[in-house]
């Protein structure tokens, strides 16, 4: 009884919260997502995506609807975001966060995410392992392959686009810029489920996909900026 209340205490917190958040996120940095529909047609999903904001989280934990939230998990560097116990709670607690030991082994650093998988969870995570300073997409971890062959799940790529000028790192207040979140289509694992060498290869596929994504998005993007159709916003995004 005790620990049904605590969920729903938590979730609901959680909800909260993030409707706080995506009214803040979504007027002041005009978060707009491209081809969602692909994200709701799976049921269980590992999402990848470019890197360079702590918004990127945010973001793509906000596409799912409220009743998946608290099914889907950012997978996120233990020594940064449990450097301490405060830290630790407030990003479960807000963010539903698993950590990843950075330093460990390969079948060591994924224990909790591979617990949330196995029990029909979703998540989130970013294969370059940290955020990109100057805004280019660096080599995808094999940790990506690794979990795509042992759990056979779907693996959406993403594409972000405008968070790096928006919150980047270094950053002290986010910026009023836009935020352009674009999903392509789903790819499958369909190597050796033991082979490492096939592990990185399908995460270098991965970040080859984001790299197609995000240069048809910036191309289709400028384009429409500089011939936008009558009536439409400055900035051909809204």
């Amino acid at each position: 009884m005790l620990h049904r209340i605590t969920d729903a205490l938590e979730r609901g917190t959680r909800t909260l919260l993030h409707l706080v958040l995506d009214t803040y996120m979504f007027g002041y940095n005009r978060v707009t997502y491209h081809h969602r529909e692909r994200l709701d047609e799976l049921k269980q999903v590992i999402v990848v995506s470019n890197h360079t904001s702590h918004y990127d989280a945010a973001v793509l934990l906000s596409a799912f609807p409220y009743s998946r939230m608290h099914t889907v998990h950012p997978v996120a560097a233990k020594d940064y975001f449990f450097s301490t116990r405060l830290k630790g709670i407030f990003f479960r607690l807000f963010m539903n966060v698993l950590p990843i030991e950075r330093s460990a082994k390969l079948h060591e650093a994924f224990v909790p995410t591979e617990e949330a998988l196995a029990n029909g969870h979703s998540i989130i995570i970013f294969p370059e392992g940290t955020r990109s300073v100057d805004g280019e997409v660096k080599a995808f971890k094999v940790g990506v392959g690794y979990l795509a062959a042992k759990f056979n799940l779907p693996v959406l790529p993403v594409y972000i686009d405008g968070a790096r000028k928006a919150f980047g790192k270094g950053h002290a207040i986010p910026k009023a810029f836009k935020v352009s979140v674009v999903y392509g289509r789903p790819l499958h694992y369909e190597g050796d489920p033991e082979d490492r060498e096939a592990w990185a290869a399908f995460a270098g596929q991965l970040r080859e996909e984001v790299l197609r994504m995000g240069r048809a998005f910036v191309r289709a993007r400028d384009n429409y900026s500089l011939f936008p159709p009558p009536g439409a916003s400055p900035d051909g995004q809204d």
